[in-house]
């Protein structure tokens, strides 16, 4: 029915005013053979399966769907302001459909001047469970140093040497699933995140 709906904008310039979402109420959709055609006489409601926000690229494509009109390509919905975007996200992101982290990005600032490891560590999961974030990889990378400072030392005092940057971040995401898993869920309940490698 999308693809369809990708050339039925092409097919009828009409069309190019709607939403896929309300797409039903001007054209009728006919199984065979698979096409949409306008709407001669009855008003007809339409809607959009439910996806939920972990479901990542398809719950942002279900988001352009409700705002851009008369897409005839993927890349028409990829695209904003003539700069073509790598994912559904970006777009959203670009656009203004989501929020942005600020908000959460302060906060681990104004911790990290004054909290260890640990505590900032508990703050991000609770910032991970409880508030809808767009981008928390993004938050991850930008404190991971702050996350992590004081790993270098605890896994010397484990008899662990040797040990690069990526081995201590490696860690303190690993202590960080832990206080997730503490709250009842983990990392990887957040598309994107990084994963933890190492046992």
């Amino acid at each position: 029915m999308l693809m369809a709906f990708f050339a039925a904008n092409w097919s009828y310039p009409s069309a190019h005013q709607y939403t896929y979402q309300e797409f039903p109420q001007h054209f009728v959709w006919h199984r065979e053979p698979k096409v949409w055609h306008p709407q001669q006489t009855a008003f007809a409601i339409g809607h959009l399966y439910f996806v939920a926000p972990m479901a990542g690229e398809q719950f942002y494509l279900r988001m352009l769907l409700t705002t851009v009109k008369g897409p005839t390509l993927w890349y028409d919905l990829c695209t904003f302001d003539n700069v073509l975007h790598l994912s559904f996200h970006t777009v959203c992101l670009t656009c203004g459909l989501l929020q942005n982290d600020n908000e959460w990005r302060q906060c681990l600032t104004e911790a990290a001047g004054m909290c260890s490891g640990d505590a900032l560590h508990h703050l991000l999961a609770l910032v991970l469970k409880h508030c809808k974030l767009v981008q928390p990889w993004c938050l991850w990378d930008e404190f991971k140093a702050n996350l992590c400072d004081d790993l270098h030392h605890s896994l010397w005092h484990m008899d662990i040497f040797n040990l690069s940057d990526s081995d201590v971040y490696d860690y303190g995401l690993f202590l960080l699933n832990t206080k997730l898993a503490d709250l009842g869920t983990s990392l990887s309940a957040f598309p994107n995140m990084p994963h933890i490698d190492k046992d």
